[in-house]
């Protein structure tokens, strides 16, 4: 879980601000007890948690079912992350020193928006095609243009009939429907992607040279961390050498190099 931002945080600097009905509210960092970013494999679904103390009864002035939560990081390579979140539960509970204290559990706008569209409609094209329709129609380019997120949605070129029925959300349906045809549909702190599985890019990372790595000039992080990735065993039970490759961010170069990794990076790549 992501905590406050210290020492040994990839983030410089967070913000949340709660906007209802045209008033706005920022959550100061005293405030902050914790918060988590979490994104869905293969899911365009991208979760959040806060958990605050509101000792200025921030509840008392907006409207929950009317809220947007932005949040904003700025982290150590110097990205910013903003989006906007809709608070579908919240759970209230108060201190050893009867402060009120809530836990928001977010999801992205767009996932909401999505899940939340239920129609009936019956369709001779494209997957894709139809998903770019029903963005257009319901609404959803301005959400990722405020957002400001790259759009790459591919198209399998195979038209065929099918029908949306409002049984199902529109989320719910086109994240069925595109794994059916080897596509995934997914975010990232930067693009709201439909791409083939066969057009995803493998990983970049290169095969470690040695088998383990001891020193670090990093005093921060000391402890590091491992990813093997063993051969199988064989009959007589001697198991293949470690494959592994560690990284870190070194605030000298400012850049990614080899040996260890800080934890963070790989919460917000």
């Amino acid at each position: 879980m992501v905590r406050q931002p210290n020492i040994m945080s990839a983030l410089k600097k967070s913000e949340f601000l709660i906007v209802s009905n045209s008033k706005t509210v920022r959550i100061s960092p005293e405030q902050i007890m914790t918060y988590e970013m979490k994104y869905e494999r293969n899911s365009p679904i991208l979760f959040g948690l806060f958990a605050f103390a509101d000792f200025t009864d921030i509840l008392g002035k907006i409207d929950l079912k009317e809220a947007r939560v932005q949040v904003y990081f700025n982290d150590a390579l110097n990205k910013t992350f903003i989006r906007y979140f809709k608070v579908y539960n919240v759970v209230e509970n108060y201190d050893r020193m009867k402060n009120k204290q809530y836990l928001f559990y977010l999801i992205d706008e767009i996932s909401f928006k999505l899940s939340n569209i239920y129609i009936s409609k019956s369709f001779n094209t494209t997957k894709t095609a139809a998903f770019i329709q029903i963005l257009t129609e319901q609404g959803i380019y301005p959400i990722l243009e405020e957002n400001k997120l790259k759009v790459q949605l591919d198209d399998n070129s195979k038209t065929e009939s099918f029908v949306v029925q409002k049984g199902i959300s529109v989320l719910d349906f086109f994240i069925s429907e595109f794994n059916k045809i080897g596509y995934s549909f997914y975010q990232t702190r930067d693009g709201f992607y439909v791409k083939s599985f066969d057009d995803l890019m493998p990983t970049k990372l290169d095969k470690q040279d040695s088998k383990f790595v001891y020193a670090t000039n990093n005093q921060l992080y000391k402890n590091l961390i491992y990813e093997f990735n063993n051969a199988p065993m064989s009959s007589s039970t001697i198991s293949g050498s470690p494959n592994s490759k560690t990284y870190f961010f070194d605030p000298e170069q400012k850049k990614i190099v080899s040996k260890h990794i800080m934890m963070l990076n790989l919460i917000w790549h």
